[in-house]
């Protein structure tokens, strides 16, 4: 009985505020809908099936193109965008954004050599047995020479990757240990990379000595970063610190005044001006005359007190009133 009367439970008199306002709302969307509809349905009715057609597939055609240029101009716009905000800080062997379409680095099997060399012919011997050898393994990278296989001849060699002179590290390894560090991966996925494709595994102690590489660019990359940055700002305060009045005080930027004598000299008078008000305030404090009228402040208030206690505990006797 109790579920049956919870159920079938009498409703409210009077409907909430909440509920009478959304379905106003719901009423008036709905007439809007309603007239909206009715117009249409009455202007489609004026028009031709043959106008509706043409103005469908000429409408169509237009928004194709536009749709078109309007991404090939979004997407202009975003590399030149990115490609001025790169230029302004100084390029890395290690830079992630390449605007160019052309690919440095290729994937190449060293039996193409041959067929490509097949029709040169050498200088010593006049045969057609140039090929390319490829001579110990540095990582990812190697020596390639270029050789006659009848008379024995190098006509040259050349690492098949830039080398840095400092560290003697090479860029193809440093590359390679970047993009797997920015998947997520370490040296074991490097190595199973390395043999699913049939090319010499990097060894871990190249791979930590490019990881120690690319944590000194970044390093540096990041103080260049912000050394533009300061220099951006302080060029952006030299510009106000030109419009600044005497008397007005900017806080941080009296210390970059002093620090940076190129700037303006109203900050350094501000700030000449501070220090001053600021140890005649330290001297006052302690002067001999300060510390007296102090210590005799202290004894008047502790006087006060205890008048104030005595009065408090004194009894009256008879007649006094």
């Amino acid at each position: 009985m109790d579920a049956i009367s919870r159920r079938y439970r009498k409703p409210k008199g009077r409907p909430s505020k909440r509920r009478s306002l959304c379905a106003s709302k719901v009423q008036k969307r709905w007439g809007k809908n309603h007239m909206q509809s009715d117009f249409d349905s009455t202007v489609c009715a004026k028009n031709s099936d043959i106008l509706l057609a043409e103005n469908s597939i000429i409408m169509h055609t237009e928004n194709s193109i536009s749709d078109e240029g309007s991404d090939a101009g979004e997407n202009e716009q975003y590399l030149n965008a990115s490609a001025r905000k790169f230029q302004m800080f100084p390029s890395t062997s290690t830079s992630t954004f390449c605007p160019s379409e052309k690919s440095t680095y290729v994937l190449m099997n060293n039996d193409m050599w041959s067929s490509l060399l097949c029709n040169i012919k050498c200088d010593e011997c006049d045969m057609c047995s140039l090929d390319v050898e490829c001579n110990g393994a540095y990582g990812f990278s190697s020596k390639i020479e270029l050789k006659c296989k009848s008379c024995k001849k190098i006509f040259n060699s050349v690492f098949s990757s830039p080398r840095d002179d400092d560290s003697k590290c090479f860029e193809a390894n440093k590359k390679l240990v970047e993009a797997f560090l920015k998947i997520g991966k370490g040296h074991a996925a490097l190595e199973l990379f390395s043999m699913a494709i049939g090319i010499h595994a990097m060894d871990k102690k190249t791979f930590s000595k490019c990881l120690l590489k690319l944590y000194e660019e970044k390093c540096s990359f990041k103080e260049d970063i912000l050394e533009i940055s300061r220099k951006v700002v302080r060029k952006h305060h030299e510009d106000l610190l030109g419009i600044v009045n005497g008397g007005y005080n900017f806080g941080c930027f009296n210390s970059l005044a002093i620090e940076h004598k190129e700037l303006s000299a109203v900050s350094v008078d501000i700030s000449h001006k501070r220090d001053k008000r600021r140890l005649a305030q330290s001297e006052k404090k302690n002067s001999s005359d300060w510390k007296k009228k102090r210590i005799s402040n202290k004894l008047a208030k502790s006087s006060k007190i205890t008048r104030n206690i005595k009065k408090e505990g004194e009894t009256y006797g008879s007649g006094k009133f």
